[in-house]
């Protein structure tokens, strides 16, 4: 098994040293578009039939309240009926296009580990050829992540519901301590939570593209597998990151700072233009810096899957030897 640092080192040499960076963002960016255009074209279609979701209904109440001007249609049942069936059709072509953007980064993904250029792109839309597939698998995933999701705010509530006869009674001074205290901990707890099911199918895309034929449950079984025993590894190597993470975070708040002294400046245009200048250029290399070192981790645990993979092939040669 390899070092963190020999991961981080072997994912900047693939991103910059073997050009694979422009394809990974490139690639990602074309398959997020193909989604939005999707939800566009569907989204248009069912406005010239009159369609509308409950989103937009949402959105016309929202802005009747605020220009009192726009109509908000009537909750007749035929409109209840269409803006229901609307709102279920669009999540599931966003689930499906959420599954078939997924497959498609961990197809460039695999294709950057190996070094393999031959029609990384054209792969990488392999997903249009079995959509229920990535359906499928995208529904599951949301589904443990719903479950977990459940537990972590189900104990936060419980205990909240438990402790209100009590805190009722507490000064204002010892109130604020409990509740900063809860809040803290409620968080804490959530986060620890969700990580489980964040760390134990970080690779499941990865087991999709690996083995395109396997159906939802097997690739799910097989990262569960996998990931047994082996989320810490995966962890310590997002953490081994804080280097690049303190830069961006840096500029952040150097675009914070800038802005915060834009806002009460009042004085000639030329200064005031220099200083707006300074914000956006800030706040550009902020956006750069995340994507960049959103490919540059994924790299690094995409090395990491390769070696856990490597180490379970091993082992189970071994055993049947």
């Amino acid at each position: 098994m390899r070092s963190n640092a020999e991961f981080r080192n072997l994912a900047w040499k693939r991103l910059w040293a073997d050009h694979w960076f422009g394809r990974l963002f490139g690639g990602g960016l074309l398959l997020g578009l193909c989604g939005y255009a999707v939800q566009v074209v569907l989204s248009g279609i069912l406005g010239r039939l009159g369609v509308q979701s409950w989103i937009e209904y949402l959105q016309a109440v929202a802005q009747n309240r605020q220009d009192l001007t726009t109509p908000i249609p009537n909750l007749t049942s035929n409109y209840v009926s269409q803006a229901s069936s609307s709102t279920l059709l669009t999540f599931f072509f966003s689930f499906l296009m959420a599954g078939i953007a997924s497959y498609g980064g961990a197809v460039i993904l695999r294709k950057c580990l190996a070094n393999d250029e031959k029609d990384w792109l054209g792969e990488a839309f392999g997903g249009f050829k079995f959509p229920f597939g990535m359906l499928w698998l995208q529904v599951r995933y949301w589904l443990i992540c719903f479950g977990w999701g459940f537990i972590a705010l189900f104990v936060p509530g419980v205990l909240c519901g438990a402790g209100y006869p009590f805190a009722k009674g507490l000064p204002l001074m010892q109130l604020s301590i409990v509740v900063g205290f809860f809040v803290i901990a409620a968080l804490c707890w959530v986060i620890w939570i969700y990580c489980i099911p964040f760390y134990r199918y970080r690779f499941l895309w990865l087991v999709k593209a690996e083995h395109p034929e396997w159906g939802a449950g097997e690739c799910i079984r097989a990262c569960r597998k996998l990931m047994k025993g082996n989320m810490l590894k995966s962890f310590r190597l997002d953490c081994s990151y804080w280097k690049p993470i303190t830069l961006v975070l840096l500029l952040v708040l150097l675009v914070m700072a800038i802005i915060l002294s834009v806002a009460p400046f009042k004085s000639n245009v030329p200064i005031v233009a220099l200083l707006v200048s300074a914000t956006v250029f800030a706040f550009l290399a902020c956006v750069v810096g995340a994507v960049v070192l959103g490919q540059y981790i994924s790299v690094g645990q995409g090395f990491l899957y390769e070696d856990l993979k490597d180490g379970q092939t091993t082992e189970q040669n071994e055993r049947n030897a």
